[in-house]
């Protein structure tokens, strides 16, 4: 009887875990076909000289001529100024929204409108932006009314990149504002009492007790932030018509970052070993940034970042 008891126990056991490998089965199959495959492709691509007659295999030739390939170093620096100008300036930002929120009403409100942005894709946010931004459009408008004569902002290479980092922050910062809110509202409020009863200012409260308790959201929206950065294409390819690709001169050299660069090499010129090899470096760095970024933020348990 015990016996029979503990193989149909066994039989139970067993039949659940083949039911979770069963669920697991949609995500490995997507994650498989569109992640896991494509970057073994990939890897394979960068080793290789590629050409619709065949494969060949070439070693680390692209990597070489990637370190003495000026337009791709130009390219990584912009994408290096463009995600620090980004980060920067875009950090305080959604803290500050987030804290604002926190305290006045009809909150969750003020909470949608601030997230709508996030909804979109960058084809229509990019739309609104060539409005705002066109010779004649909305803000040269507003500017003509007080006297200051209008800006050629997607023609200049000064200001595209200032308007890349305004139209990066404006689209996030409601993702990044929501983030740091849920963290702000599991701050027990009873913290806030006793502070309040030692004689604490808001801005002790503040420096003292918010920024400690909401450091790890701080941590976890910098490394996401980095990365969405570091990976910008949309944007760019939408607003300077692809850096390298689109609009000439100044402006394709000020514009131009990894990826749009990759895309032009690939899927512009055919070069898909070439494009397959920009992207992995692209990766390595990422990879290596993250890992950086969570070694020196790690904390022990009742240690403070």
């Amino acid at each position: 009887m015990v016996l029979s008891q503990r193989l149909q126990t066994l039989g139970a056991e067993i039949y659940k875990q083949r039911m979770r490998y069963l669920f697991l089965l949609p995500a490995l199959t997507v994650f498989t076909l569109f992640k896991f495959y494509p970057m073994y492709r990939a890897i394979v691509f960068s080793v290789s000289k590629y050409s619709f007659a065949g494969i060949k295999f070439v070693g680390l030739t692209h990597y070489q001529r990637l370190l003495t390939d000026p337009d791709f170093g130009r390219a990584l620096l912009n994408t290096f100024e463009l995600a620090l100008l980004s980060i920067v300036m875009g950090f305080w930002t959604p803290i500050l929204l987030a804290l604002l929120l926190h305290e006045v009403a009809f909150k969750n409100a003020f909470r949608t409108v601030y997230y709508i942005p996030h909804l979109f894709s960058w084809v229509v946010i990019g739309g609104i932006w060539l409005w705002l931004l066109s010779p004649n459009g909305l803000i040269n408008s507003a500017l003509g009314l007080v006297g200051i004569k209008g800006v050629y902002w997607l023609t200049s290479a000064f200001w595209i990149k200032p308007v890349l980092v305004v139209m990066g922050i404006w689209h996030g910062v409601g993702y990044s504002a929501l983030l740091y809110l849920a963290s702000l509202q599991s701050i027990d409020p009873q913290i806030y009492e006793a502070a309040k009863i030692d004689g604490a200012t808001k801005l002790q409260q503040a420096m003292r007790i918010t920024l400690p308790l909401i450091t790890p959201t701080v941590v976890v929206v910098f490394i996401l932030n980095m990365i969405k950065n570091l990976q910008s294409f949309d944007q760019i390819y939408i607003m300077s018509g692809g850096g390298s690709g689109g609009l000439g001169g100044e402006v394709k050299r000020a514009s131009d970052v990894v990826m749009t660069y990759a895309y032009d090499k690939g899927i512009g010129l055919g070069r898909l070993d070439y494009a397959s090899a920009i992207s992995l470096v692209l990766f390595v760095i990422i990879l290596i940034l993250t890992l950086a970024n969570m070694k020196m933020t790690k904390y022990d348990e009742g240690r403070r970042f």
